[in-house]
């Protein structure tokens, strides 16, 4: 997205950006188009008709996890 920006060198950008980040700090990216911003939103209407908004954060937390975890365990960090 940001090459579509008209940013020259999007990964100058980046190592600047990095530079930024404190010692042992975390650098969080991410893009967002027509693909993951779909995949996204599939995921917020799935989690909306499984949570029952009355319930506890804690509760909504949980089943969001369980039927994200698959997803969720892929990730790094």
């Amino acid at each position: 997205m940001i090459a579509a920006a008209g940013v020259p060198d999007p990964f100058a950008l980046l190592a600047s950006v990095a530079r930024l980040v404190a010692p042992g700090g975390v650098l969080v990216i991410t893009c967002i188009d027509a693909v993951s911003y779909f995949a996204e939103t599939l995921r917020r209407l799935l989690a909306n008709l499984l949570i029952d908004v009355s319930e506890p954060l804690e509760v909504r937390t949980r089943m969001c996890v369980q039927a994200f975890g698959p997803h969720l365990a892929t990730l790094a960090g």
